[in-house]
C-alpha cells in the first residue's frame, strides 16, 4: 500500500501488483528517486551520461540523479531495462541511498563483519559483505533472520513485494531527512 499510494512502485495493473515478479533496478532506482522528492536535474545534462540509450526518458531523470549522486556504481548494469535487481544489489544502492539522505547507519560488529567477508572471500567482495549486513542491521533485508542467512540470499532476485518492504522499511527507519 505505501509503494502504491506514493507511486513509488506502479501495480501491473489496476487489480494486480505483482508481488511475485522481479522488479528491475532501474524501477528500483526510480522509486528511491521518488522518495528522495524528485529532486531537479536540468541543469544535468544526459549527454553527460552513458545511461541514456538504455533507460529512456521514462528513467532519465532518476538516472541522472543516481550517478550524480553516487547512489548507482555500475550505471550500464544498472539501467539495463532487462535486468532484474537482486538483493545484493538493492543493499548496495539501499547503503549508498542512506548514506546520501544522511541517515543514522545501522551499527554493525567490525570482528564479525571480518570474519564473515573472509569466510565468503571468493564469493563477494568487502563492499559487498558490509552493504548486506547494513541492509540485515538496518531492518531492510533479512535473510531467515541471521547475517549469515542475508548473506547467502543476497543473490536471489528481489521481487516486488520484496521491493515495497525493503522501501517501506526504510520510511520507518531510516527516513529522517
Amino acid at each position: 500500500k505505501y509503494v502504491c499510494d506514493n507511486g513509488y512502485i506502479v501495480p501491473k495493473r489496476e487489480d494486480y501488483f505483482g508481488f511475485d515478479l522481479p522488479l528491475k533496478t532501474q524501477e528500483f532506482i526510480r522509486a528511491l528517486y521518488m522518495m528522495a522528492g524528485s529532486p531537479d536535474v536540468s541543469s544535468l545534462s544526459p549527454e553527460g551520461f552513458d545511461v541514456q540509450i538504455l533507460v529512456g526518458d521514462e528513467y532519465l531523470p532518476s538516472a541522472m540523479w543516481a550517478l550524480k549522486n553516487g547512489i548507482v556504481e555500475k550505471p550500464a548494469e544498472a539501467f539495463n531495462g532487462n535486468v532484474v535487481i537482486d538483493r545484493l544489489t538493492a543493499s548496495m544502492i539501499m547503503e549508498n541511498y542512506a548514506e546520501y539522505r544522511g541517515a543514522d547507519m545501522p551499527e554493525t560488529d567490525d570482528k564479525f563483519f571480518l570474519g564473515m567477508w573472509k569466510g565468503h572471500v571468493r564469493e563477494f567482495t568487502e563492499d559487498e559483505v558490509h552493504a548486506v549486513l547494513f541492509a540485515f542491521y538496518g531492518q531492510l533485508l533479512r535473510g531467515d533472520g541471521t547475517p549469515d542467512s542475508a548473506l547467502d540470499m543476497s543473490r536471489r532476485v528481489l521481487s516486488r513485494m520484496d521491493s515495497a518492504e525493503l522501501l517501506y522499511h526504510y520510511e520507518l527507519y531510516f527516513n529522517k531527512k
